[in-house]
């Protein structure tokens, strides 16, 4: 089923390219619901989930493999879907295999579709910008923590539910725990900034040390598990460069 699903997503992200009236919808391998992807997802999320007073999420897409970057629309229920669309006079095309194919009857320009994935772009930068810490503050520790949170998630959740309970939730609470305090330190409603970053360094010893388990169970792909080990690693360089930073203002204080 597996196999199945990426050479479906294969053939139907070639066809998103040129999609300017269809929504395409494959079924998840593990049997949970269905997905949209890039153009589909889209105008799904722009143009008809408004229409039908839905509330819908463009999310990124995290498979292993045929990724697209316009992120993905996840529906639960292929049946609900189907009587909504017939709102809008959508018509079924193909049903066959997991794979289902509607006609929006409607055509949009490529300008349209640019304009909802720069809409779309603007709202998470706008969104980021309203919580993120100051950029003068630590840049590249923010940056680096901020990938670390990104590639574990997305590694975590593909484990399977036992390989879960045994790491996963672990790593995941770990990292959540660096980027409360930091910005919560940040934004000076946290701890110090030398013990924030003496916690960061911690913790960050703590990731690696989960990360052995991950590696030793074998809960993910060799090339991800090195990616990850990488981006860990220089996580920490730029702890330890923030940390020589503020040893460096401390001692100047006091000499002054």
């Amino acid at each position: 089923m597996r196999a199945a699903y990426f050479r479906y997503k294969e053939v139907i992200l070639q066809r998103e390219k040129d999609n300017d009236g269809k929504l395409y919808l494959l079924k998840t391998h593990d049997g949970w619901g269905w997905k949209m992807f890039s153009h589909s997802a889209l105008i799904y999320a722009h143009e008809i989930a408004p229409k039908l007073q839905r509330n819908v999420k463009l999310r990124e897409d995290t498979d292993f493999r045929c990724r697209t970057t316009d992120g993905v629309v996840t529906i639960k229920s292929l049946e609900t879907v189907k009587e909504e669309l017939k709102i809008i006079k959508a018509e079924m095309e193909f049903d066959k295999d997991g794979l289902v194919i509607f006609n929006l009857k409607e055509k949009f320009s490529k300008e349209q579709i640019e304009q909802m994935r720069r809409d779309d772009e603007k709202s998470w930068e706008d969104a980021n910008k309203l919580v993120d810490v100051p950029k003068r503050i630590f840049p590249m520790l923010n940056k680096e923590l901020k990938a670390t949170e990104k590639i574990l998630y997305e590694n975590v959740r593909k484990f399977n539910p036992s390989a879960r309970v045994l790491i996963g939730d672990r790593i995941l609470q770990t990292v959540s725990s660096m980027m409360e305090n930091f910005m919560m330190t940040m934004k000076g409603r946290g701890i110090e900034v030398a013990e924030c970053l003496e916690f960061l360094m911690e913790e960050a010893y703590r990731l690696e040390s989960q990360h052995v388990i991950v590696c030793n169970e074998k809960l993910t792909d060799a090339a991800q598990a090195k990616k990850i080990a990488f981006q860990i690693q220089e996580l920490e360089r730029r702890i330890d460069e923030a940390l020589e930073k503020e040893k460096k203002k401390s001692g100047t204080k006091k000499k002054a």
